[in-house]
C-alpha cells in the first residue's frame, strides 16, 4: 500500500509521468463546422523569434495530426516551443507557440471558432501550469 501511494503521489505531482494527460476540445459556433477544423503540431516548427507570423506555414514542420475533425492524437508532451497550425476549411489559418516550461506539465487545449465582422476567430483557452488565452483571427492562406 505505500508503494502504491508513493507512485501515486509522484504520478500526480508530476514527478513521474506514466501516461499523458493533455486534453483537446473544439467547438464551434454556427454556421462554421467542427469538421473543418484542422490542429497540427510541431516542435520549434516556427522560426524562434517568430518572424515568420503572416507567412504561409510550412506544413512539413509540423509532425503530428491533434485534430481534423474529431481528435486524431495526443499532443504530446515537450518542454519549451510547442507550434500548433490551425487551418478551417483549407482557406484560412493561424499559427501560434506555446511555451511550456517543464516536460511533465499537462494542459487541457480548448479551441472555439467563432465569426465575428466576416471573419473567423479562435479563442484559445489554454489551462495548465503554463495558462495561456488568447482570441485571434485567422489569416486567409491563399492571399500570400
Amino acid at each position: 500500500m505505500v508503494v502504491f501511494s508513493g507512485l501515486l503521489f509522484l504520478t500526480f505531482n508530476h514527478h513521474l509521468l506514466l501516461w499523458n494527460l493533455n486534453a483537446i476540445r473544439v467547438s464551434v459556433d454556427k454556421p462554421l463546422t467542427q469538421d473543418k477544423v484542422k490542429i497540427e503540431y510541431g516542435m520549434a516548427a516556427n522560426s524562434y523569434n517568430r518572424s515568420d507570423v503572416g507567412s504561409v506555414p510550412n506544413r512539413d514542420k509540423y509532425s503530428v495530426l491533434v485534430f481534423d475533425g474529431e481528435v486524431k492524437n495526443e499532443i504530446p508532451n515537450e518542454y519549451g516551443e510547442n507550434d500548433f497550425l490551425i487551418t478551417y476549411d483549407e482557406k484560412y489559418y493561424l499559427t501560434f507557440r506555446h511555451f511550456k516550461t517543464n516536460w511533465k506539465h499537462q494542459h487541457d487545449y480548448n479551441f472555439y471558432f467563432y465569426s465575428k465582422d466576416d471573419k473567423i476567430f479562435v479563442r484559445a483557452d489554454i489551462k495548465g501550469v503554463d495558462d495561456e488565452t488568447f482570441d485571434s483571427p485567422l489569416l486567409d492562406l491563399h492571399s500570400k
